[in-house]
């Protein structure tokens, strides 16, 4: 509530440290209930003890009374970062993987702005992003908020272009009754050059913006193959335009997006983009489900790849049994680290050894009752 957040912020303050992290923490379910419960007064503390430079960072927990969007929406107000803990893994990825990025802005009151040279570019749609926008004056106005880029954080903006040449034809469309058409710039180099990308922004001590222009020109053959991180990049959004339905998604389907991700999943070490393949299988069966469909079968990883995600990084490594149960890929998804269990028969398969228990879709994994990590603690002692 209100009591809290304000002591946070006056700790804060009190042990300011020059050249620091200085930095509230907001871990939530959400629920303002008391105090300064209205958006209104809540952004208007947050923004008061920003220009203190006394940043928030804010993560949802739970889904009791969760308001994502207000959460974000303070975050932003507060110059920090907004994050969803849904899991452990969620946890130690922001907490201890991108921890630098979660207490260190290197960057506040980020700004872009992007020109398209109408040479090459007949009409552009930005995807995503509509709570970020800002009118076109604001870009170059100070005192307008913005977002802010933690430490080895990066942002990537996605944009849906048709080019010059695929437009409809000029008789197709009335001629315009209260402008003009503008003239694109001559000259050869103008011409070859596809966008111009303005960037502003400002030390996180700083009051006043930098700005840097990039000049972007399409010289490679349109035969070149993408790169696989924008192919992943692409498959991200695509999932994100069906899941709200949006009227641009055009003619994608959770298909294409799982051939897309599938493509671009690469080595993969964290298992991520695994986790997102999981999340477009579980969106494509409850699809298929709702339309009464087959429910389409899950992709497996190869058996070598399989059993090394399996040991989760190493914290097993004695393996007893290994059990197909395809049906629990409805309940635990691509993976699941269950832990200890001391059941002897599971979904069919009797006489199972007690052991700590690893679901990678379809298989379970049991190892050994003494983890990797605990084995190397009793060899020490």
């Amino acid at each position: 509530g209100e009591a809290g957040i304000k002591l946070a912020y006056e700790q804060a303050v009190g042990h300011f440290i020059d050249d620091g992290a200085n930095r509230v923490i907001l871990c939530t379910d959400g629920d303002f209930n008391v105090g300064t419960s209205e958006n209104k007064d809540l952004i208007t503390l947050i923004q008061d003890k920003a220009k203190s430079k006394v940043f928030l960072s804010v993560f949802g927990f739970g889904m009791g009374n969760l308001k994502d969007g207000k959460l974000e929406q303070i975050a932003d107000k507060g110059n920090g970062q907004y994050g969803y803990i849904d899991d452990e893994k969620e946890a130690q990825k922001v907490f201890v993987e991108e921890m630098a990025g979660t207490l260190y802005t290197i960057a506040k009151d980020v700004k872009i702005q992007v020109e398209f040279n109408p040479q090459q570019v007949g009409g552009y749609r930005l995807i995503g992003y509509e709570n970020r926008m800002l009118a076109a004056p604001d870009f170059n106005d100070d005192t307008k908020d913005a977002g802010e880029i933690g430490a080895g954080h990066t942002v990537t903006a996605l944009y849906e272009i048709v080019p010059f040449d695929k437009l409809p034809a000029p008789n197709s469309v009335d001629k315009l009754k209260y402008q003009k058409p503008v003239k694109p710039v001559d000259g050869d180099k103008v011409a070859k050059e596809l966008l111009t990308l303005k960037l502003r922004y400002k030390q996180p001590d700083a009051e006043e913006s930098v700005k840097i222009d990039f000049t972007l020109t399409d010289n490679k053959p349109r035969t070149e193959m993408p790169s696989v991180d924008f192919e992943w990049a692409v498959s991200c959004a695509g999932f994100g335009l069906l899941l709200r339905n949006s009227q641009y998604r055009g003619e994608a389907d959770f298909d294409l997006v799982r051939e897309l991700a599938l493509g671009s999943r690469g080595d993969d070490e964290s298992g991520r983009r695994r986790e997102f393949l999981d999340l477009v299988y579980t969106a494509r069966a409850m699809q298929a489900r709702a339309l009464g469909k087959p429910i389409p079968p899950r992709e497996s990883l190869p058996e070598d790849k399989a059993r090394e995600l399996a040991a989760v990084k190493g914290k097993y490594s004695e393996l007893l049994k290994k059990i197909e149960v395809q049906t629990d890929a409805e309940t635990y998804g691509a993976f699941a680290d269950f832990g200890y269990w001391a059941g002897n028969a599971w979904a069919g398969h009797e006489n199972l050894p007690k052991g700590h228990w690893v679901y990678v879709a379809p298989h379970w994994y049991i190892w050994g009752e003494t983890s990797a990590k605990d084995a190397a603690t009793s060899e020490k002692e």
